[in-house]
């Protein structure tokens, strides 16, 4: 689950979203590095939440001027799971063993 700025979704709704700028996918043998993205790569998502978070303080001083202003700000985030990343096996993969040889 990976923390998002906030949509407009009303509560209840389950929204289905594809992000489709993917920089990186990687799987347990080899990985794909996009340059600067991996084409026709999607990742589709489910939004399961959205809620604010921490509470971050801003306190503005001025000394010798009694000036003092503390103002507190939570930004609100959405929750998202990821459920299946496509489009990416024809994209060229990086494995160790190339890397390896590339290095030597």
């Amino acid at each position: 689950m990976a923390p998002l700025p906030c949509t407009n979704n009303e509560i209840g709704i389950t929204l289905q979203i594809i992000l489709s700028k993917v920089l990186l996918v990687a799987t347990k043998t080899t990985t794909y590095i996009g340059k600067p993205v991996v084409t026709n790569a999607a990742v589709h998502a489910v939004v399961e939440d959205q809620l604010l978070d921490d509470k971050v303080i801003v306190f503005k001083f001025k000394k010798k001027k009694n000036y003092r202003r503390n103002i507190g700000h939570r930004q609100p985030i959405t929750r998202i799971r990821i459920i299946a990343i496509t489009g990416y096996e024809d994209y060229p993969a990086v494995t160790l063993d190339s890397l390896t040889s590339m290095e030597s």
